[in-house]
């Protein structure tokens, strides 16, 4: 309408001396500026439809991609509550193990005391059997210096009412018979050989060992010390043995030990492999 209006304010400046002549190219004008303004606006109505077709395609995909976002939500939703129940299950779990856990604690701590109430027992009881050791080795000695002093006192009491001969054979085998016997008066040295009784022992007959069975089934076999009075602590186990072990015997090169147990079986051990 504005460019039909300037057209005819043009039209009208210019023919304003020549009206009548020029009614028939202005027609012609006014029609050509029509088909002008429908053709324009055909176009812009074409431009127009495909621009609403590009945002209608726009529009489906982004409701599309909507859609597709919103299915990941509903799938992340769902997970987070797969999840969220899960460290719940969890959460429950770890409490009820850190409740365990106390409680187990609380008893570890209370067989601990226990453990140290026994262990001062056991220490008591240890040095009680050690005093008990010492009293018994001391009434061992008794014994055997008062066993001794009766037997010297018998045999002298035997060598004083004994009939005098003449002969020189039976004063020298009287004199033999009187002579008295060493008898061992004193423990020289005690030491704990198995975790129960001891029932059977032997020297080496180089004299440089000792080797000693017990009730534990276990044969050891223990260096004696330069001063032939005490043993080294350390010394070869020799276990395998099923029962007792009642006697034991030395080779005569001092290699091999040989072991008979209540088991019906007698061993035969090489000591410097322990086999």
């Amino acid at each position: 309408r504005e460019r039909t209006d300037e057209v005819k304010r043009a039209l009208s400046n210019k023919s304003k001396g020549s009206v009548a002549d020029n009614r028939s190219s202005g027609k012609l004008d006014r029609k050509e500026l029509d088909q002008r303004e429908l053709m324009d606006a055909l176009r812009k109505i074409s431009e127009l439809a495909k621009t609403v077709c590009e945002l209608t395609t726009s529009v489906k995909e982004k409701e599309s991609k909507i859609r597709e976002l919103e299915g990941v939500a509903t799938t992340m939703k769902a997970d987070l509550s797969t999840w969220k129940e899960k460290f719940e299950l969890e959460q429950k779990t770890s409490q009820a193990v850190q409740a365990e856990h106390t409680k187990l604690q609380i008893q570890f701590m209370k067989l601990t005391d226990k453990l140290k109430e026994l262990e001062k027992d056991n220490d008591d009881l240890r040095q009680d059997l050690l005093h008990l050791k010492a009293q018994a080795a001391d009434d061992m000695n008794a014994d055997m210096r008062r066993t001794k002093s009766e037997w010297e006192r018998s045999l002298k009491s035997q060598a004083e009412f004994a009939p005098t001969t003449t002969t020189a054979s039976k004063t020298s085998s009287l004199k033999r018979e009187a002579t008295p016997a060493i008898w061992p008066s004193t423990v020289v040295h005690q030491f704990d050989a198995h975790e129960s009784d001891v029932s059977a022992l032997c020297f080496s007959p180089d004299g440089t060992c000792l080797a000693t069975g017990g009730s534990d089934r276990v044969v050891k076999v223990w260096t004696l010390k330069p001063d032939m009075q005490s043993v080294d602590p350390k010394c070869a186990v020799l276990s395998g043995n099923k029962a007792s072990v009642m006697s034991v015997q030395f080779d005569p090169q001092c290699r091999v030990v040989l072991a008979a147990s209540n088991d019906n079986t007698a061993r035969l051990w090489t000591i410097s492999e322990g086999k």
